[in-house]
């Protein structure tokens, strides 16, 4: 999974970006993708690059679509828990599993601190 999570986000085309930090949230019902990427020394939330003109909304829903795939399809997918892969574009890929019922609000704020963003 590590390098087609890789290629989908070199897909993107986000030359303008120094850094991007992703976090994928999916079990069997739902799934939240979203990544920040550091242009000119500041984050941008994926959602709000949209709004910016930074990203085109239909590359940045055909890449959370794609990843969302690739997580449910890939070998190390636990169907009965909260998938949390972390990622970035330097190659990294963070697996961990979490009850269903976790919060996501503090799985993503911790996750946000530990990035620096």
């Amino acid at each position: 999974m590590k390098k087609e999570l890789l290629d989908l986000v070199k897909e993107l085309d986000l030359k303008i970006a120094s850094d991007i930090k992703g976090l994928a949230l999916v079990n069997k019902d739902w799934s939240e993708i979203f990544f920040f990427a550091k242009i000119e020394n500041e984050w941008h939330k994926s959602l709000n690059m949209v709004e910016e003109n930074l990203i085109d909304s239909i590359k940045l829903d055909g890449f959370t679509s794609d990843v969302e795939k690739l997580i449910r399809s890939s070998s190390q997918y636990n169907i009965d828990k909260l998938n949390i892969i972390k990622f970035d574009n330097k190659g990294n890929v963070d697996v961990e599993y979490a009850d269903n019922d976790v919060s996501t609000y503090s799985l993503k704020k911790r996750w946000k601190k530990e990035q620096g963003i």
